[in-house]
């Protein structure tokens, strides 16, 4: 699994126009329970995976923007990136709000930004997008919080890709 993930990176790094994105049909999840058990995706989302996805400044945790309107090569994914790190409405790791506490080592969103950033990012149908998507959704699994019925809730995220875009990966390694 391990080598899964670096490659995953790394093919992201160099992908820049190399993907087709006719190629991905991003309706179903492909990223089973037993990969999210993963002894190394565990460890990743306790860490609070502290990396910049390389040509974006605002995609991971915290942001090497300079300012506001700097963004990195990837622009639109990285404008997604940046409106979800200015969510108004979060939680601080170990924070409580709401009456729910936060046991992430990161920060934890309300279900409104993240359903702006899923959509965001799929509106987007290019790599990188694909790729922060389906880490976030799919890999990190980011619960999110919302009120219901007077109360708040967490929630768990929709899947954001797909088998192909797996499949998609397995023949670059």
């Amino acid at each position: 699994m391990k080598k899964v993930f670096i490659s995953f990176c790394i093919i992201l790094a160099s992908a820049n126009g190399q993907f087709e994105d006719d190629q991905v049909d991003l309706n179903e999840g492909w990223f089973t329970d037993e990969m999210y058990n993963d002894p190394y995706f565990v460890d990743l989302r306790n860490q609070g995976y502290g990396v910049i996805l390389p040509g974006t400044k605002w995609c991971g945790r915290g942001s090497k923007a300079r300012g506001f309107d700097d963004l990195g090569t990837y622009n639109r994914t990285d404008a997604c990136c940046r409106a979800h790190d200015n969510c108004p409405d979060f939680m601080k790791p170990r924070e409580t709000r709401h009456g729910l506490t936060n046991p992430s080592s990161s920060s934890s969103l309300s279900c409104e930004c993240d359903r702006e950033f899923y959509q965001c990012l799929k509106d987007n149908q290019n790599f990188p997008s694909k790729t922060i998507g389906t880490l976030y959704f799919d890999v990190l699994k980011k619960q999110c919080f919302e009120e219901v019925n007077g109360r708040y809730v967490w929630k768990q995220p929709q899947p954001f890709s797909e088998g192909k875009f797996i499949q998609f990966l397995r023949k670059l390694l």
